[in-house]
């Protein structure tokens, strides 16, 4: 039976203040999220924010690449750039709560990626951050109001939600970054293998993942004789392209 995995969301934050002592600190404030429908349609709940499992990780990372490497690209311990306090603040003036995250970033030496970060953020280049969440409970399309009627119906209400990482990003607001990102992956994979084994993408394509790391490892086809005794194995499974099955694969799988 197969592992049910939860969908990985992102929602967008800018800087919310740098300090005057900013160089001796590295350390800068950013509104990782608040209550307002965002660009996607849905509204987060700030009073039903997770941060314990990130307090014991709480790492920054760059465009969400903290998830592990990808099908060619070795995971890079440099793309986690700092370490981030992330925690629930209520607005001035405001019965409405926000996420705030303070984020200190590694220095030069330690991480030369994260200190280019820091300075574009210095400079005003970079000044957007994203959160890494998954959904907790069952949220729902539109919202009860004080007469008891249903309203905003084209916007979804999440109900909780699980902190999982921040990453400071290029462009924010956007929930398919992470799932984009896996399928970059899969055509990354094809194009190396493509060249690798000159073979054609077409035929790469057709080939299931058994048979694609066979073709890595230089191990030839089975025999057919092999391959028909093993097809009433496979009757009840449809034969997958290689494509099909690593799109399929789920975050934690990849």
């Amino acid at each position: 039976m197969e592992k049910e995995t939860a969908e990985i969301n992102v929602i967008s934050g800018i800087v919310k203040a740098l300090p005057s002592n900013v160089d001796e600190t590295r350390t800068i404030t950013f509104i990782a999220s608040t209550s307002a429908k965002d660009r996607q349609g849905t509204v987060i709940n700030m009073n039903g924010w997770s941060l314990d499992s990130y307090k014991l990780n709480p790492i920054i990372g760059y465009q969400h690449d903290v998830y592990g490497g990808g099908m060619c690209n070795k995971p890079d311990p440099d793309d986690v750039i700092g370490r981030g306090n992330a925690r629930i603040s209520q607005i001035k003036d405001s019965s409405d709560n926000e996420l705030l995250v303070d984020i200190t970033f590694e220095d030069a030496e330690t991480n030369p990626k994260a200190d280019k970060i820091f300075r574009k953020i210095k400079a005003g280049t970079l000044n957007a951050v994203s959160v890494g969440f998954i959904e907790v409970g069952k949220g729902m399309k539109g919202r009860m109001n004080d007469q008891g009627e249903m309203v905003d119906t084209d916007t979804y209400f999440f109900k909780g939600q699980e902190l999982l990482e921040i990453s400071v990003v290029n462009i924010p607001a956007n929930p398919e970054a992470v799932r984009r990102n896996y399928r970059d992956f899969t055509a990354n994979a094809l194009n190396y293998m493509a060249f690798a084994t000159k073979k054609s993408f077409s035929e790469l394509e057709n080939m299931t993942i058994g048979e694609a790391i066979n073709l890595m490892k230089g191990v030839k086809a089975p025999e057919k004789e092999k391959e028909e005794t093993e097809e009433s194995e496979e009757i009840s499974t449809p034969k997958l392209s290689i494509r099909e099955k690593l799109l399929n694969l789920s975050s934690k799988e990849l």
